[in-house]
């Protein structure tokens, strides 16, 4: 082993260590990666000859954003004013538009929306 594999072998047992689940896989078969339990490691200890070793990686966390909207109150088309990527956003957007365009016939709405993954 070089010492840039001697480093990264040491960060996957020091994430180890403190908890984290770590996965493998054969290094020459290539196979999909399998998390690992403690009890694999007792039994079999790590081998970093045939072997990779990773720190699972953390799942994507879904994104969510505002669109802020307005319409005529006699028109039932929506159009888009502006997209806000928080809540906070969306209520500034929401009261500057009221401010400027102060139009009894016109009606505002804050959507949120949120991604959905597999």
């Amino acid at each position: 082993m070089n010492q840039e594999e001697i480093r990264a072998a040491a960060k996957v047992m020091q994430a180890f260590a403190d908890g984290k689940v770590i996965q493998y896989r054969h290094r020459f078969k290539q196979n999909s990666w399998t998390s690992a339990s403690m009890s694999a490691f007792e039994v079999l200890g790590w081998d970093f000859i045939n072997y990779e070793y990773r720190i699972k990686p953390e799942p994507p966390k879904p994104r969510s954003f505002w669109i802020v909207e307005w319409a005529s109150s006699s028109s039932s088309t929506w159009t888009r004013v502006r997209v806000c990527p928080n809540w906070e956003s969306a209520q500034h957007t929401l009261s500057s538009c009221w401010n400027r365009n102060a139009d009894p016939r016109r009606v505002y709405r804050a959507v949120e929306l949120r991604e959905v993954l597999p």
